[in-house]
């Protein structure tokens, strides 16, 4: 039962019912709690969906600390590396990104990235989009020469696939976008105008 409420709050939000999906996911943890106790893999999966959930519904502080206990849960259960803790690193980085608190995004967005590098094969399409992610959070903090690595590494990568999507994201147009942004802010106009003529 737990996991068909946690599978079925996805599709009630696709729905635009954020607090149905939301009594969703906490009905799963209540279901889980009694059946494993206070910690469990799941148990931190479905508070990941949660603390996404109410990060949709602007309940930022509540948002954040869920995901950052989801986080430190898994990192007990799973290790420091795994692939679940690095998704839930960047969903602590999209709160942030939102509070505009982006010292704190691109720490988390290079953890996300850094945990995908390692554990999902080269240029895996999820990594692609968590350096997209990193680069345009170093853009908001002025680490123009990070970012412009960041999202150079992520243009190539997605060149090859331009019609894939991650999270509703096309990741060429979301890197050469970032790009242009970089390259507008730092005065370097002809590096701008060379990517937006290379869009097919």
């Amino acid at each position: 039962l737990a996991n068909n409420l946690a599978i079925l709050g996805p599709i009630i939000e696709r729905k635009g019912d954020l607090p149905g999906a939301e009594q969703s996911y906490r009905d799963a943890l209540d279901i889980l709690h009694e059946a494993h106790g206070d910690e469990h893999p799941e148990i931190g999966r479905v508070m990941m969906r949660l603390g996404r959930n109410l990060g949709l519904q602007d309940r930022l502080d509540e948002a954040d600390a869920t995901l950052r206990a989801a986080r430190d849960m898994q990192q007990r259960l799973l290790g420091q590396d795994h692939s679940n803790v690095g998704s839930i690193a960047g969903e602590i980085a999209n709160i942030a990104m939102k509070r505009e608190q982006f010292n704190v995004a691109a720490e988390f967005f290079a953890e996300q990235l850094r945990i995908f590098e390692k554990r999902l094969p080269p240029a895996h399409p999820r990594a692609t989009l968590a350096q997209i992610r990193l680069g345009s959070a170093l853009i908001q903090v002025k680490n123009f020469a990070d970012a412009e690595a960041a999202l150079k590494t992520a243009y190539e990568a997605a060149k090859p696939t331009p019609t894939t999507s991650v999270a509703g994201t096309n990741l060429l147009d979301a890197a050469r976008a970032a790009l242009i942004e970089l390259y507008t802010i730092t005065d370097r106009g002809e590096l701008a105008a060379a990517i937006r003529a290379e869009k097919p």
